[in-house]
């Protein structure tokens, strides 16, 4: 009887260690695996786009002063011309061109979004902002700014060119503004700022 309790312990025994050897090569093959990691830096000889918009010859972040030159026209509007010399005055308009060089890398949208004439509200000189020179009508009626800019073409080493422009039209009736006009005679005319923002175009298919 003690001999067959003794086989019993001994068969259950060598069950379990069996099962567990089995079990270790199951799982030992299940799991084991060989495995390599490795932390590198990244290529750093990647350049990003370049982005440089000059506004005559200046870039434009560093423009301090546009030093425009205006160029003076007659415009012919009243009966009796008389001549004269490039200096602003009633029955007159004039411009500058702004030439504008995109030397980046994309293309870009360029904003001229203000310009002030604020201290002559009651003459009738305006200012303006056109794509192409004026030709001595109101300057509405002139090719204007588009609200989203002048695309500029990236590597464009031609350039392109806007103007700044004022209208003084001549008015042979007497008008309400011929006060302002008249106090501006002698005077220096300050054609006050502009405002330029140049902002990458957006790519499109």
């Amino acid at each position: 009887m003690e001999k067959t309790k003794k086989n019993g312990i001994l068969k259950t025994a060598a069950c379990i260690f069996g099962g567990t050897m089995l079990m270790t090569c199951v799982l030992g093959g299940t799991l084991a695996k060989y495995a390599s990691t490795k932390t590198v830096d990244m290529a750093s000889s990647v350049t990003a786009a370049e982005w440089e918009i000059n506004v005559n010859n200046t870039k434009l972040d560093e423009l301090t002063n546009a030093g425009l030159s205006f160029t003076i026209t007659n415009d012919g509007a009243q009966a009796n011309e008389q001549a004269y010399t490039a200096k602003p005055a009633p029955g007159t308009y004039g411009y500058a061109p702004i030439t504008i060089k995109n030397n980046g890398d994309v293309d870009a949208y360029v904003k001229l979004e203000d310009a002030t004439l604020a201290t002559y509200d009651d003459a009738g000189l305006t200012l303006g902002l056109t794509t192409t020179p004026p030709d001595g009508s109101p300057i509405s009626n002139d090719s204007t700014i588009a609200s989203t800019g002048v695309l500029v073409k990236a590597k464009d080493t031609t350039g392109t060119t806007v103007y700044v422009a004022y209208d003084w039209p001549h008015d042979d009736a007497a008008g309400a503004k011929d006060a302002g006009d008249t106090a501006l005679a002698g005077g220096a005319i300050n054609f006050g700022s502009i405002k330029l923002t140049a902002e990458q175009a957006k790519y499109t298919a």
